[in-house]
């Protein structure tokens, strides 16, 4: 169960990134920032999407009841499945053109 321990090792690291990236930054995230949310959202997707079909994959379910009630809980009405493996999309943000002026008055 190598690939499902790396599997879960990779996604719980996106998480600390995706959580130090936001706490660090209080504020509106600059480009850099938003490429590097986007990079961190595209690697949770890939490692998310084949944690599922490596769990997926396991033929004989009545081997492993933890293992069904898991996917189970985690395809709760097939949406997991359906969606292509992917918890979700992210759409970064368009960050403000520096270009743009403001006017006081």
């Amino acid at each position: 169960m190598k690939p499902v321990f790396h599997c879960l090792n990779e996604i719980l690291s996106q998480c600390h990134s995706f959580a130090m990236l936001v706490s660090l930054n209080p504020g509106a995230l600059n480009e850099r920032q938003l490429e590097l949310m986007e990079t961190i959202a595209q690697d949770f997707s890939r490692q998310s999407n084949l944690l599922f079909k490596i769990l997926s994959s396991v033929t004989s379910h009545q081997a492993s009841p933890y293992l069904a009630q898991l996917l189970l809980r985690v395809d709760f009405n097939k949406y997991f499945s359906q969606a292509g493996g992917t918890l979700g999309s992210y759409t970064a943000p368009v960050p403000p053109s520096s270009s743009s002026t403001t006017t006081t008055v």
